[in-house]
């Protein structure tokens, strides 16, 4: 249990920085948008791992979002921007939980070992009287 909390939180912890950074990103798109002389934006993207492109994007009022299993939906700025603070609050929550949890299972399993010693000891006591 302690092996498959750690691992939760070190993917959660991975999850959180793409979070912001798409915040970010639609708060930029928000940000062009509210400006009247911009026509288009110009903006690098990964294509890949180390492959990016250029691009002139005209400025738009949705954005799409990957939601995960393989599905992409569009979203309004302000429903992005809020569905993604959503998951970034929740992906804390789920840090401070993970945390707590970790925490609760490292005492119980000190309390095991205190308990799996005071048993061995009983036992050498009577072993010891036996003999």
């Amino acid at each position: 249990m302690e092996a498959q909390i750690v691992k939760h939180t070190e993917v959660v912890k991975n999850k959180i920085p793409d979070i912001e950074k798409a915040i970010e990103a639609v708060e930029y798109i928000e940000k062009r948008k509210s400006d009247e002389n911009s026509e288009e934006m110009k903006i690098d993207f990964m294509v890949s791992n180390n492959l990016w492109a250029k691009a002139n994007v005209p400025t738009t009022s949705t954005v799409a979002l990957w939601l995960g299993a393989d599905i992409m939906c569009e979203f309004t700025l302000d429903e992005a921007k809020s569905l993604l603070r959503k998951n970034l609050d929740n992906a804390n929550t789920t840090l401070k939980n993970n945390e707590s949890d970790l925490d609760f299972i490292k005492d119980q399993i000190t309390v095991c070992e205190v308990n799996i010693a005071r048993v061995y000891n009983e036992n050498v006591k009577k072993q010891k009287v036996k003999k």
